[in-house]
């Protein structure tokens, strides 16, 4: 009865520990919500299910991680990671801010139509439109403001 006893006692911890270990979707309202981005493996891939070219470096500088993807047939965007950080280039037709950031930041300027949002003269979010699209670049590191402008100048 004893072996019995530790046997189901076991199991139920290994059941409990591979519950909690799993990962879960978000949930909203009690609805799992579905992730709307489609990853590709390369850029042209990507661009063929956009339905538009996105010009973007092949590498950025202090990542090691590439990742592509496509949100909705629509959006467009690379994800440079390093560990937890990342930067992000984003592109979509039409106009209007593509960032995702919510954030109150406490500089702000406007150069050659690109908007810079940041602090202590670095930037952490940027939005501009060029030829019928908008773009946006965040950065959970923030950037020099040099080196933002050259991603965007990049970013076409």
């Amino acid at each position: 009865m004893k072996k019995r006893t530790w046997f189901v006692l076991g199991a139920a911890a290994i059941a409990l520990l591979a519950a909690c270990s799993a990962k879960k979707p978000a949930v909203i309202g009690g609805m799992q919500m579905a992730n709307p981005f489609v990853t590709y493996d390369t850029l042209t891939d990507a661009q063929t299910a956009a339905g538009f070219s996105f010009s973007v470096p092949e590498r950025v500088e202090g990542y090691s991680q590439r990742i592509v993807q496509v949100m909705s047939g629509k959006m467009l965007q690379v994800i440079f990671r390093e560990g937890d950080s990342r930067l992000i280039l984003r592109k979509q037709q039409g106009s209007g801010d593509i960032s995702g950031d919510y954030n109150a930041y406490p500089q702000t300027e406007t150069v050659d139509g690109v908007t810079l949002r940041g602090a202590e003269g670095k930037v952490r979010c940027a939005v501009w439109e060029r030829d019928g699209f908008t773009y946006a670049l965040t950065s959970d590191t923030p950037l020099e403001r040099n080196v933002a402008l050259a991603l965007i100048e990049q970013s076409r």
